[in-house]
């Protein structure tokens, strides 16, 4: 696998109306090790997207830990900000979400938003 974006600081993803994911699938089950993308990101907004009905993946967040600024707004079919963790062996139900530097969060016109994150059931 290559290493896609290790040092991009600001991801701005708006006025899509038709993208329904942003992570590719492949880089979303690489292990940390494996995957340096997107490990300095600190700034990302999403905005005006109107399919798409989650940002990112639990088994993203390990490359998320710089990020400082999250802004998601105008989704109108977003149901979680971050959704399920695809199954893998040796997890729990106790896992944590950490955003340790994020200083700005905000979260608005998300009509169908249910909750932050969706727990597996």
């Amino acid at each position: 696998m290559q290493v896609a974006f290790p040092v991009l600081e600001d991801l701005e993803i708006e006025e899509l109306p038709k993208i329904i994911e942003i992570w590719d699938k492949q880089l979303v089950i690489a292990s940390e090790k494996e995957s340096k993308s997107f490990c300095h990101l600190e700034d990302m907004t999403v905005s005006n997207c109107e399919k798409l009905v989650h940002v990112v993946q639990f088994n993203m967040l390990p490359r998320l830990q710089n990020l400082k600024k999250f802004n998601v707004d105008n989704c109108p079919r977003m149901e979680a900000i971050v959704s399920e963790k695809e199954k893998e062996e040796g997890t729990t139900n106790n896992d944590i979400i950490v955003f340790s530097q994020l200083t700005t969060l905000s979260l608005s016109e998300l009509a169908s938003l249910k909750s932050f994150y969706n727990w597996p059931t």
